[in-house]
Order: C-alpha cells, then structure tokens, then sequence
C-alpha cells in the first residue's frame, strides 16, 4: 500500500491488500482524493476501512464485467462520487497543478 501526497492531494494506491489487512491500517489512511480500489475491484478486499477513507474519486484497474455488482462500487455509485474503470476509461491520468487543485481524467490539461 502506499499514500502520497502532494501539495493539498492526496492518493491512496492499495495495490492486493485484502479487507482483513486494509481493517488493520484504516487508522493510518486518513480521507484521500483519489483511491484506486484493491485487487481490480475484488469481493475479498474493498471493504469498510475504505469507504472511510472519503474519496473524491476512486479508480479500479480491471474489466468492467468483474466489478460491476461490487458493493463497494455501488456505494460509490451512491455517494456519487466518479469511478474510472481502467477496462472502459482506458489509460488515467491526475495532475497536481503548481497550485495544488487536481486534474482528473475528463478535464482538459493547460500545459502553459
């Protein structure tokens, strides 16, 4: 697992960690910006601890067709916050402007 932090954002990247370890470290996850699902969306992670976390945006890195009935993903679905599937979005990209506001993957990158 590994949290960054840059300027005012935060990520939180849970890699395979399963629900009984994600239980374990919730003290030290604190709310994040962005939070990529553990093992692509899978039943045996994602639990609770994680939806405390309060993510302004969540990724999961698998197909569409593994996680679309995952509990954690209708509870985001109902907190409305965005979900990006790398198996229907593709390829993501966040940038953390100078002034520390976060660019998500829908929003046009001013390069100037």
């Amino acid at each position: 697992m590994l949290r960054v932090e840059y300027k005012s954002q935060s990520f939180l990247f849970t890699a395979d960690i399963r629900e009984a370890l994600e239980e374990e470290l919730s003290d030290d996850f604190g709310d994040v910006d962005v939070l990529k699902l553990s093992h692509h969306g899978s039943d045996s992670a994602n639990g609770e601890a994680l939806l405390e976390t309060n993510p302004d945006t969540v990724v999961v890195s698998a197909s569409t067709k593994y996680i679309d009935d995952k509990e954690i993903i209708d509870e985001m679905r109902d907190r409305d916050t965005p979900i990006y599937i790398t198996g229907k979005d593709g390829n993501l990209e966040f940038v953390v402007t100078e002034q520390g506001a976060l660019i998500g993957p829908d929003e046009a990158v001013d390069d100037e």
